[in-house]
């Protein structure tokens, strides 16, 4: 005997004549939760879109009009990414501040060539280690040039 065969003689047992009337209520009501089940996944479906539209628009500009969208769409997973969004915005907005901050400091702290006394001695004391190498290093050649020729320069 097939299943189908004792589907239907235990439809009979519990249901008597009403037997076929029962099961086309049954699945009835199966189509009906199945296309009801469709509906929440296709919901679901855009609720979990959403939260990827709202998590890519990442600027000011953008984030209020990626956040308009039906009612049924939003989700605590979504206020969840708006909130690190937003929390994300202002931080670059802080880093910008900081990093025009510290432009300036290091503009302002920055030495300034041939400005100031300080400025100038460094130069100075530069150019005249410059010349005792240049020096140092002519009579060193001079004393290679002599070794060379046989004499003392």
């Amino acid at each position: 005997m097939s299943d189908t065969s004792k589907n239907n003689e235990v439809m009979k047992y519990c249901f008597g004549d009403d037997a076929e009337f029962v099961a086309v209520k049954h699945y009835e009501r199966l189509q009906r939760e199945l296309a009801e089940a469709r509906e929440q996944l296709e919901v679901e479906r855009l609720r979990l879109a959403a939260c990827g539209v709202v998590a890519t628009a990442d600027t000011k500009e953008t984030c209020g009009r990626a956040r308009e969208m039906r009612s049924e769409y939003r989700s605590g997973s979504l206020v969840d990414v708006e909130r690190r969004v937003d929390e994300c915005i202002q931080l670059r907005e802080q880093r910008d501040t900081l990093a025009e901050a510290l432009q300036g400091l290091l503009k302002a702290h920055q030495p300034r060539p041939f400005g100031g006394i300080v400025d100038k001695k460094e130069r100075l004391n530069a150019e005249t280690n410059q010349i005792f190498e240049t020096l140092e290093a002519t009579h060193k050649a001079r004393q290679a040039l002599a070794t060379v020729k046989g004499g003392e320069a």
